[in-house]
Formats: structure tokens, C-alpha cells, sequence
């Protein structure tokens, strides 16, 4: 048996799924209402399929790069990380706060 003690999981084992239910939420009729829940239904579907890629990883396999690429499941998580907190300053306080 494995031992998953630093294993990486979503707060809530439902995470992954409401991402995916959010994905399948019904859309607004209007243009520019549709592209905006379009474009936050693609961010919660990928969100969740970034949670179910990571789910049960350790710390050292988040970290892994699998081929010649810089990038691993743990930088990707800290990118995406980092730039839905740059959005939320730039909503909160404009360009300048994205800084």
C-alpha cells in the first residue's frame, strides 16, 4: 500500500466536481453575458481538471517535469495560482494593482 500522507488534494474532494458542474451551468442569452459565463465555465472545467490531474500526487511527483520541459504539475498549479490572483487585483483595484 502507498503512503499519500503529502499527497496533494482539493480542500473538498467535491471541488473537481463542481468545477465540471459549473461547466454544465445553463447559459445567458445575450452576447456579451454568454462569451463572459463562457469564458468562466472553460476556467472551472479546466480548474477541475487540474484538481483531478494533481489529486493523490506527493510533493516530489507535483514537482516532476516528465519530459525535457521546465514545466510539472506543481508549477502549473502555481501559475494558475498566480495569475487568478492577479486578476482578482486587477478587479478589485484596476490595472495598477496588477503591478
Amino acid at each position: 500500500m502507498t503512503d499519500h500522507t503529502d499527497a496533494i488534494e482539493p480542500a473538498d474532494a467535491r471541488d473537481a466536481g463542481d468545477a465540471l458542474a459549473a461547466a454544465k451551468r445553463p447559459r445567458p442569452t445575450d452576447v456579451a453575458s454568454r462569451e463572459h459565463g463562457d469564458l468562466l465555465q472553460a476556467l472551472a472545467a479546466h480548474r477541475g481538471y487540474l484538481l483531478v490531474t494533481a489529486h493523490g500526487l506527493t510533493e516530489e511527483q507535483a514537482r516532476m517535469a516528465p519530459t525535457d520541459s521546465a514545466l510539472s504539475i506543481g508549477g502549473i498549479i502555481k501559475h494558475v495560482m498566480g495569475t487568478e490572483q492577479a486578476w482578482i487585483r486587477f478587479l478589485q483595484g484596476g490595472a495598477d494593482a496588477m503591478m
